[in-house]
């Protein structure tokens, strides 16, 4: 426990130390509304991991992940400001739910919910080695979520 406790401290503080190194973030934006709101979902989050509790996990990601995404649009320059990184981050938190749940719908959903987010941003298609194949997915990713919605209809 206290090794896990030292180890999550250790991991936040050089994130930290890395984006006021590398200046990525203003030192003042650490004393914000959003940053707490992310600093409270990570500790949550590190709560739901040791007492393996996957909804916990599930609402602990989306507080982390929305005020990681919230604080990176205010005070990151370049940080990416379009709707599909929301749905990549609900992704994952589904998919951190599955890590502890190990319910396979957790991990279709999370899966299908990274997959069209990541498909449905505008800057994949300029990605070179993929980009023949992600032209047409760009178009069509609205069928991801169509798919995903017959599974929920296909379950028991």
């Amino acid at each position: 426990m206290q090794s896990k406790l030292i180890g999550f401290i250790l991991i936040l503080g050089g994130a930290l130390l890395l984006v006021t190194k590398f200046e990525l973030a203003p030192l003042q934006s650490f004393i914000t509304w959003p940053f707490i709101m992310f600093l409270i979902g990570a500790i949550l989050l590190f709560v739901a991991f040791l007492k393996r509790i996957g909804s916990l996990a599930l609402w602990a990601g989306l507080i982390t992940f929305l005020g990681l995404s919230v604080w990176g649009i205010k005070y990151v320059e370049g940080w990416p400001n379009h709707w599909s990184i929301l749905l990549v981050f609900v992704g994952l938190s589904v998919l951190l739910q599955y890590l502890l749940t190990k319910h396979n719908m957790s991990g279709i959903v999370g899966g299908i919910l990274v997959l069209t987010g990541v498909v449905a941003y505008p800057g994949v298609t300029e990605l070179p080695i993929v980009s023949p194949v992600t032209t047409v997915l760009h178009n069509y990713w609205p069928v991801f979520i169509v798919v995903l919605g017959l599974i929920f209809l296909s379950k028991k």
